[in-house]
């Protein structure tokens, strides 16, 4: 994936091999306008990457985003919280596949529509030690969010703060539809929701 950034103009398509964030990219140029925003470009890390000779790499993809392109490790140890922003940026109005392991974030404001899929209770979404704040936030009205098929662990355990942080918060905020399906909520200080 590194190597992106010096493919040569003449090459208009390449094929990364990578077990997590391999896939197909195309050339295209500082101009050209990205059909899923209907604007620019924009280099995140994931699905489009700057080449040093100006322009960029883009992922050819259909359906789902998968967080483990944007970088994210999964191995309770890394802190993924970068990539999942990226992500959730990209996955906007879409679906964010979040692949079998452990995934530490600290605070991650939701703004936009999105359907979180993981492979079951073994993927875990947990939150950094010393976080000491809630960690899924939404913060636009009329926001549909919902998780499927994953553990929310809110790592009470390794933060220092007192009450009234969640694992997962809408506050003051109208119109926001949240759904859970086959969601585990592990280690919550004031609550899970």
């Amino acid at each position: 994936i590194e190597d992106l950034i010096t493919v040569p103009v003449e090459f208009n398509r390449v094929i990364v091999k990578d077990i997590n964030r391999g896939g197909t990219f195309v050339a295209k140029t500082e101009v050209d306008i990205n059909p899923n925003t209907g604007s620019l470009y924009t280099v995140n890390g994931g699905t489009v990457f700057a080449k040093l000779d100006g322009g960029f790499c883009v992922r050819q993809y259909s359906g789902a985003i998968n967080v483990k392109w944007f970088g994210a490790k999964g191995d309770g140890i890394t802190d993924d919280t970068y990539a999942f922003l990226n992500a959730l940026n990209e996955s906007s109005g879409n679906t964010l596949m979040v692949p079998a392991g452990t995934y530490v974030i600290s605070t991650l404001m939701m703004s936009s529509s999105i359907v979180v899929i993981g492979s079951g209770f073994d993927t875990v979404i947990k939150q950094k030690p010393a976080t000491n704040d809630n960690m899924l936030q939404v913060d636009s009205p009329g926001t549909r969010i919902v998780f499927d098929s994953l553990t929310i662990d809110g790592n009470n355990s390794n933060q220092s703060y007192g009450t009234g942080q969640f694992s997962f918060i809408v506050s003051k905020i109208p119109n926001v539809v949240a759904e859970f399906r086959n969601v585990r909520f592990q280690d919550s200080n004031t609550g899970a929701i």
